[in-house]
């Protein structure tokens, strides 16, 4: 593993960086995790996947590849100019897309939260199992950035649920992408929103389990996840807050 080199990297993602960049970033990312655990090893001097300062020189940013068939995910410059269209949040619509913006979710699971799910002295929203894509037996925990819980605290209570969309009623949930679409004026989808995110962080310097773990995505093979048990609570606070703020850079209240 010593004589793997920057430019080894390079020529594997090169190929494929422009035409499925998707692929490619996510190649990148779990190269670096591989390589984080030879580095603190001893097993090498540096690692060749990093993105700031090293293959960023190279190749450019995920959010400048023009990926025709990801094009319903909206660049953060537009997000951050189209963030007005949700403001203020006076109507389930608006409060359930910025909710699901600001955690960087899948709207099956964030359009059916419950009030019960909110732990309000440490802010952190719990998704119940059986909302779990990935299908693991304990909830997932989601730190919520002070505008987060700010939408939150605005949101009249008229029951049990947070936005009034039952996780039974499909038709509710998959109703959000026209309706996100005539506010916008744009393409954009709710699950494009997961990948802003994501090209945002790797932009950003965060590391790619920390990453992954933001979106609820399982990171390395088994053996990895049987020494990696945390879910990095902490660190991810610290990206889901500077992720708010990034997207309301223009709006400092919601």
């Amino acid at each position: 593993m010593s004589e793997i080199s920057r430019q080894d990297v390079l020529d594997v993602l090169k190929p494929i960086w422009m035409t499925r960049n998707e692929t490619a970033s996510r190649l990148r990312g779990r190269l670096e995790n591989i390589f984080a655990y030879a580095v603190s090893d001893g097993l090498m001097a540096y690692n060749p996947a990093l993105w700031r300062g090293n293959l960023d020189r190279e190749l450019p940013p995920p959010s400048k590849v023009q990926n025709a068939g990801h094009l319903e995910a909206m660049p953060l410059k537009e997000l951050q100019e189209k963030i007005h269209c949700f403001l203020p949040p006076k109507n389930r619509t608006r409060q359930v897309i910025l909710f699901t913006i600001l955690t960087a979710s899948r709207v099956g699971e964030s359009a059916p939260a419950r009030w019960d799910e909110i732990d309000w002295e440490n802010k952190i929203w719990s998704v119940p199992p059986e909302r779990r894509k990935d299908q693991k037996k304990y909830p997932h925990r989601v730190p919520l950035s002070r505008q987060a819980i700010e939408l939150l605290k605005g949101i009249e209570r008229k029951g049990d649920l947070i936005f009034c969309i039952d996780a039974s009623n499909q038709g509710s949930k998959y109703s959000l992408r026209p309706l996100l679409q005539r506010m916008t004026g744009t393409k954009a989808t709710m699950h494009g929103f997961r990948s802003t995110f994501r090209d945002w962080a790797a932009e950003n310097g965060v590391p790619d389990t920390v990453a992954e773990k933001c979106l609820m995505h399982t990171t390395g093979n088994a053996v990895v996840q049987a020494y990696q048990r945390s879910d990095l609570l902490e660190q991810r606070r610290e990206v889901m807050q500077a992720w708010a703020d990034a997207v309301f850079e223009k709006y400092k209240e919601l």
